[in-house]
């Protein structure tokens, strides 16, 4: 980390780093907790740079320019905001985010992927687990939504009004028993109810995942479905019988 900030302190005018700007200087003490600032672990931090690592690096430290990248995007803000904040010249931060953002696109599908069989076993005993039932053991997936609030564009702009009351666009996920993603599919506006998402979705309309057998968790969003996927909602409130009360619990 020392190399790394002496190389960063003088590089070349265009490069220089102002360590004096909190963030970087928060970024560079090992041990701070960077979750409130940029909404992941130092560890998550590091992973993602090495995940992005390339020998055509140039520029800017790899580091730095993820820093700008996870700002921008913890912050939702403007490329002259992320400027101000961290001392870095609009066009540059204009030229990371967009480099930053090709870099994750390229390494997404080696990331999020759908399990192995072998890994499926341990995804099903991880739900027993979790669920506190062994009924759950064939349980692939966990399905859910949220929205990311954007502003709205200059068309179309009530679409995105979700019932939360802000503008968004919707991110429906598949996980794992230890929240990893599977699978993700984003984009659609976020006034759609998560049903539709889902039957708009490759994952349904590919019957992608998850494999015969086996079956995805969801909340009362969604459809319980046998076919072309395998989900499970919760019953209904009010339930009918304990049965249905104890099941809703484990779910």
């Amino acid at each position: 980390m020392n190399n790394l900030l002496h190389n960063t302190v003088s590089p070349t005018a265009y490069c220089r780093l102002n360590i004096a700007v909190p963030i970087i200087r928060l970024y560079f003490e090992d041990g701070a907790d960077l979750r409130p600032t940029l909404q992941l672990s130092r560890q998550s931090i590091k992973s993602l740079i090495a995940a992005l690592k390339s020998d055509g690096d140039h520029g800017w430290e790899k580091d730095i320019e993820v820093l700008v990248f996870l700002y921008w995007l913890a912050h939702a803000a403007s490329y002259r905001v992320v400027s101000m904040a961290l001392d870095i010249p609009k066009s540059s931060v204009h030229d990371i985010v967009h480099r930053v953002s090709k870099g994750v696109i390229g390494i997404l599908r080696t990331m999020i992927s759908f399990p192995n069989v072998d890994d499926l076993e341990a995804v099903g005993a991880g739900f027993a687990q979790l669920a506190g039932s062994p009924a759950f053991c064939l349980v692939a997936g966990a399905i859910d939504g949220c929205h990311i609030r954007i502003k709205p564009p200059a068309s179309d702009g009530p679409c995105y009004f979700n019932r939360k009351l802000f503008y968004s666009v919707q991110l429906q996920a598949i996980t794992d028993h230890q929240g990893k993603f599977l699978d993700i599919f984003v984009g659609y506006p976020g006034s759609v109810h998560d049903a539709r998402v889902l039957k708009n979705s490759p994952v349904y309309t590919g019957k992608l995942y998850p494999p015969a057998g086996k079956c995805l968790l969801g909340d009362g969003g969604y459809p319980c479905l046998r076919a072309p996927i395998c989900l499970i909602t919760p019953y209904r409130e009010p339930v009918q019988n304990p049965i249905q009360a104890r099941f809703n619990t484990k779910h």
